[in-house]
């Protein structure tokens, strides 16, 4: 597995999210009492460890990007720095992207290999936005509290931005795209052979820098995550299910 960075691919084009961020007067995600009491429950218990659950959330590339970023957002919150949970989830899935990419795939097998084979755990067991649910006042507060987020994000930066769906951003032309996007271009066969290789590079390197990331949580490797490591959370989880949400609470 290659270490090499795609942002030394020049195919590969820097993106600025400053066009976003100037266009958008929308509030960002919120979520409901419901849906913050479900993800306290999911962290609390640690069901990502749960056989059945982690067979759900492989099917379904996790989960999808509302509960996605909102799940960040409580880790964030309630964690800190300590991103143990989103970690081991996501090494796991973007071990599945990498594995998508191998061989020279026709554009159909490929999407047949990105798509989902069930939908988001959360909204499968009916939580959305007007979900009903009785967190406590800390739990509740820490579900809206973008700030911890923010921080990660900003803070993480300079690693992800240059790997924005060029799609998410409203653009045109060569770059990267979120699976979202990949899927339904590859439905109309709109990619060439070395759009699909950037593409390839891409997850091969976001796969390894999230092994580490996750690597670095046991104890005989404590200590070795680098920021570059900690953005490819970022990058995983706006890969998996687009980057919209993330440019919203940061701008």
């Amino acid at each position: 597995m290659t270490n090499k960075k795609p942002g030394a691919d020049k195919s590969i084009s820097r993106t600025s999210i400053t066009a976003f961020e100037s266009s958008k007067d929308e509030f960002p995600l919120l979520l409901s009492k419901g849906e913050i009491h479900c993800l306290w429950s999911f962290m609390l218990w640690a069901s990502i460890m749960n056989p059945e659950t982690r067979r759900h959330l492989r099917q379904s590339w996790g989960l999808c990007e509302r509960h996605g970023w909102g799940w960040l957002t409580m880790e964030c919150s309630l964690r800190q720095d300590y991103l143990h949970g989103p970690a081991i989830l996501y090494e796991d899935i973007m071990e599945r992207a990498r594995v998508a990419f191998v061989g020279r795939l026709h554009f159909k097998a490929l999407q047949r290999r990105l798509r989902n084979r069930d939908q988001c755990l959360m909204c499968d067991m009916g939580y959305g936005p007007q979900s009903i649910g009785y967190p406590d006042k800390e739990t509740l507060k820490a579900g809206r509290d973008f700030s911890n987020l923010r921080s990660f994000a900003l803070k993480t930066r300079r690693y992800w931005e240059k790997y924005v769906c060029k799609l998410c951003m409203g653009e045109q032309g060569e770059g990267l795209l979120c699976r979202p996007h990949l899927l339904s271009e590859l439905s109309y066969e709109r990619l060439s052979q070395k759009d699909i290789d950037i593409q390839k590079h891409f997850v091969d390197y976001m796969s390894e820098q999230v092994r580490i990331y996750a690597r670095s949580f046991r104890w005989e490797w404590r200590g070795t995550k680098t920021v570059e490591n900690e953005a490819s959370l970022i990058m995983a989880i706006g890969w998996c299910y687009g980057w919209t949400e993330l440019l919203r609470i940061i701008s």
